[in-house]
């Protein structure tokens, strides 16, 4: 049997990652009766090692599939938060747009989307100096505060 390379396969919406598990579980637990019965029982140790080497690989799969269930969570929650945090806030220039919900969070990132923002909306090199120094003056939270002050948020 021949395995199709991972490129190769789409994406698809009918199943879920949990629906997948328990498939292939149940198929593993097939494959081994199958054995049982072709070998007798206990098995011989080459097939049992690779029994349990799949089941080990299908956990570990499981496991960063977790790992990234939680991180877009997080991601989600804090895009909520930010959203929620300059409902109340009129930004100095609400007519510049700045998208940095669902984008990478390092500091430096969110900083320079703000600042090419600026340039676009054609502020002067002052106003962007100003901006700067006031966003890394202080800490993270201190930085996306700034830019709820200064901008709209997308």
């Amino acid at each position: 049997m021949k395995m199709k390379r991972y490129e190769d396969i789409e994406s698809s919406n009918r199943t879920t990652f949990r629906m997948l598990y328990y498939n292939v579980g149940r198929t593993l637990t097939q494959i081994e009766t199958l054995l049982k019965r072709t070998y007798g029982n206990p098995l011989p140790i080459k097939p049992l090692d690779r029994l349990f080497r799949i089941r080990h690989k299908l956990e570990q799969m499981v496991a960063r599939y977790k790992q990234c269930e939680n991180e877009l969570k997080a991601e989600y929650q804090w895009g909520k938060e930010i959203k929620n945090l300059g409902k109340n806030i009129m930004p100095k220039y609400p007519e510049i747009p700045v998208k940095i919900i669902g984008k990478n969070g390092n500091a430096f990132n969110i900083l320079c989307i703000c600042l090419r923002a600026m340039h676009r909306a054609g502020l002067s090199q002052e106003e962007c100096d100003a901006f700067q120094a006031e966003a890394t003056s202080g800490n993270y939270e201190h930085l996306l505060n700034t830019c709820i002050k200064w901008f709209s948020i997308e």
